[in-house]
């Protein structure tokens, strides 16, 4: 059965589940049977590559786990009937960096 398009990602992670069960099972296989490129496969699990999810971190002002928090304030607003502002979610995030003591300033474009 074909995987949709839009879940490459997780194909990628199941295939590094299903090599990390058995490392016997060839690359070339489990890129055929994930439908997956075998050359990410293989950069994934030699460690030359990084997940998406975590792809360029370093670039960012907010670490995921800072971005998730943000997003969920968001969704909670949502949930309750209230739009966010734009001043809001910067206010939030200029208090996300102050509170890890961070020089970094967020642009206003």
């Amino acid at each position: 059965m074909p995987f949709p398009k839009d879940s490459r990602e997780i194909r990628l992670q199941e295939a590094l589940k299903a090599h990390a069960a058995d490392t016997t099972v060839s690359v070339r296989k489990l890129s055929i049977q994930f439908e997956v490129p075998k050359s990410t496969l293989q950069n994934l699990i030699s460690q030359k590559t990084t997940p998406a999810k975590t792809a360029n971190e370093w670039q960012q002002l907010l670490s995921n786990t800072e971005k998730e928090a943000l997003s969920s304030w968001i969704k909670k607003w949502d949930d309750y009937g209230f739009s966010t502002r734009r001043r809001h979610v910067f206010q939030i995030v200029q208090s996300l960096l102050r509170a890890r003591n961070s020089t970094d300033q967020v642009g206003e474009h």
